[in-house]
């Protein structure tokens, strides 16, 4: 029976362990465009004529005249931007970096979930190790939108630590005792 339950154990860290490897991937490509679109803002910004050629093609830019607060990270409308193009390259830029940081977060949980897959038990140092460090990387990823969800996200963690750590100490105990 103990054997059916790991092997179910492992199959579903296997299982999720794709699906972090899926997410992941996902957010370097959301990365990867939020960078890009950064970027093409800041040229406009730089180069306004870029769009004047565009025109003739009938591409127009986003935010052509206008309001454009409201559709942003709100640390960023704290800095007051009035061009809508730095403004947007601003936005762009800090959505790449919150991918950066997500992606880095899902790298070290599915590190943890492939920890599980491989190892004859589920509590081992290794899977310890790597919970503490997704619980801190998840918990800062957390207090970038709100304090209050990363003190929760960051509680869970701690408990889910500590379950582990116990689960170690009763893994030692039961191989001492075969």
């Amino acid at each position: 029976m103990a054997n059916e339950k790991i092997v179910r154990i492992k199959r579903s860290a296997e299982v999720t362990a794709t699906v972090l490897k899926v997410i992941r991937v996902i957010l370097i490509v959301a990365g990867c465009i939020a960078f890009a679109g950064g970027l093409v803002a800041f040229t406009q910004a730089a180069k306004p004529e870029l769009w004047d050629m565009l025109r003739q093609y009938n591409i127009y830019p986003p935010y052509e005249t206008g309001e454009f607060r409201g559709h942003g990270f709100s640390f960023i409308e704290d800095f007051d931007i009035k061009d809508p193009f730095i403004f947007a390259g601003a936005n762009c830029m800090a959505a790449a970096a919150v991918c950066a940081i997500a992606s880095v977060c899902v790298h070290f949980i599915r590190k943890t979930f492939v920890i599980v897959k491989d190892s004859e038990t589920p509590f081992t140092k290794d899977s310890l190790k790597s919970i503490r460090i997704s619980a801190i990387l998840v918990t800062v990823l957390v207090a970038i939108s709100s304090l209050g969800q990363a003190a929760i996200v960051g509680l869970v963690f701690w408990c889910l630590y500590c379950i582990f750590d116990y689960g170690i100490e009763l893994q030692q105990d039961a191989d001492e005792t075969l």
